[in-house]
């Protein structure tokens, strides 16, 4: 990981673990961290001369730009000289998951994801921004929405940089009773995280045009599709119910109740407290 330091923060999701880290100056007598392979980075600060490593090879050093993009294939990428304290974001991928998408492109048996040794990339930037935003607070984004986003990330990745071919358009629409299998499922699950590839597979979609294609059904993106469908069971569980508000929360969804509180606030207008006291007269 990048570092073991207390003031990471880090999030797991099914494509693998995202984390953001601001750490001190790296010398190789003290202080140094390491991305480990089958990982995307993106630096949020600008370097000169910043020394590092892959695997055992020879140690390499050149002034980085904030906003160049790294991605680590062949083995651990060790920052062993950096003078400036570092803000930075990687996406340490599942293998599992990486290969899972690229099969779903097209993928041979065997395909090659080269090191990108700091290069800018504005796609990478933008996605990697976003997650930032949401790990310290700053944004509001559902496990929807973020799994969406890291879907986009890994296939602009592989497309970019193992040459494989972008998702072909569906020719299909999706229709009231794939919508409707999808509502079902969300109901059922609207405890627990969800992912774009997993409402894909029960509209038996291809994950890569879900989104654009529900969009085009409902008028909405996923995510504002399952925020509404747990801001509505959260409404019902405030009147029909004595749970504390921590306890909805978790029961549809939500790990942060600030987040939950933010989210109840802007779809009904009061908190679940003032809605309860104001039903209870």
């Amino acid at each position: 990981m990048l570092t073991t330091r207390a003031d990471d923060i880090e999030q797991s999701f099914e494509a693998g673990r995202v984390i953001h880290a601001v750490m001190p100056p790296h010398a190789p007598s003290g202080f140094t961290s390491l991305t480990p392979p089958i990982s995307v980075g993106i630096s949020f600060s600008g370097h000169r001369r910043a020394a590092r490593q892959y695997g055992n090879g020879a140690v390499s050093d050149s002034d980085i730009s904030p906003g160049d993009a790294f991605v680590v294939a062949s083995a651990d990428l060790r920052w062993l000289d950096v003078k400036e304290s570092s803000d930075a974001l990687e996406v340490q991928f599942d293998a599992s998951y990486l290969l899972s998408v690229a099969r779903d492109l097209g993928a041979p048996g065997v395909f090659t994801l080269p090191d990108v040794n700091g290069a800018p990339d504005a796609i990478v930037w933008g996605i990697a921004a976003s997650l930032r935003a949401a790990l310290r607070g700053e944004l509001s984004m559902s496990d929807v929405q973020a799994s969406t986003l890291l879907l986009r990330l890994t296939v602009h990745v592989l497309c970019k940089h193992a040459s494989l071919s972008p998702p072909r358009a569906e020719g299909r629409k999706l229709d009231s009773r794939r919508l409707d299998r999808v509502r079902d499922y969300i109901d059922a699950n609207i405890g627990h995280r969800l992912a774009i590839r997993a409402l894909a597979k029960v509209a038996a979609f291809s994950p890569y045009h879900f989104a654009r294609s529900f969009r085009r059904a409902t008028g909405i993106p996923p995510h504002v599709y399952v925020t509404a469908r747990r801001m509505e069971r959260a409404r019902q569980l405030t009147l029909q119910t004595d749970l504390p508000t921590t306890a909805i929360a978790q029961l549809v969804g939500y790990c942060q109740i600030a987040h939950f509180r933010a989210n109840f606030v802007r779809h009904f207008g009061v908190t679940p407290r003032l809605l309860r006291s104001r039903h209870a007269c």
